[in-house]
């Protein structure tokens, strides 16, 4: 799918260059195709490879919100509160939201179904790979408390019951991370 909404922009693409793309905005399609039009403006007729993604693509925020799910993903308290503070400063909680319950989705799914689940989700082997290592910390019964905690933070916020955003997702993401 990258590689063809690529070639509407008139830019040809690696076949690894549009898996890392895909890695870097966990195959959120509407960041992907912004990207390409980056990469079009960058590239124009050229082949884009991974070096080209890691240039246009990656920023100091994109390793950030990566560092920000293996601390979810690894339990890592501290560092869940601190890199989730920052993340707030740049991003709604709502979106942040979006982004931890995709990560403890794929975590639940190959707790449950193992490597039929990363050939499901179409997940990078580098990402499968971290994954792997972050299940340990987990069983099928936190992740899907986690993902409740994490529907009722969104319900709350889009039903104007949490006004106050970014201090209730601190407190959800302590609930999850400590469960």
């Amino acid at each position: 799918a990258i590689g063809s909404e690529a070639k509407k922009r008139g830019l040809s693409i690696q076949k690894d260059a549009a898996e890392l793309l895909a890695v870097f905005k966990e195959g959120d399609f509407e960041q992907i195709t912004v990207e390409l039009d980056k990469l079009s403006a960058f590239k124009g007729n050229e082949l884009c490879t991974v070096k080209d993604i890691r240039e246009v693509c990656s920023s100091s925020n994109e390793t950030n919100i990566f560092d920000f799910l293996d601390a979810v993903g690894n339990k890592d308290y501290k560092k869940v509160i601190t890199l989730a503070q920052a993340e707030l400063e740049e991003t709604e909680p709502l979106g942040l939201v979006s982004r931890v319950a995709s990560h403890l989705r794929s975590l639940l799914a190959l707790t449950l179904k193992k490597d039929a689940a990363a050939t499901a989700l179409k997940l990078h082997p580098f990402q499968v790979k971290k994954l792997y290592g972050q299940i340990r910390n987990w069983d099928a019964q936190t992740l899907k408390h986690g993902l409740r905690e994490l529907l009722l933070f969104e319900y709350g916020v889009k039903s104007g019951n949490i006004t106050e955003g970014k201090a209730s997702l601190i407190s959800t993401l302590s609930k999850i991370v400590v469960k």
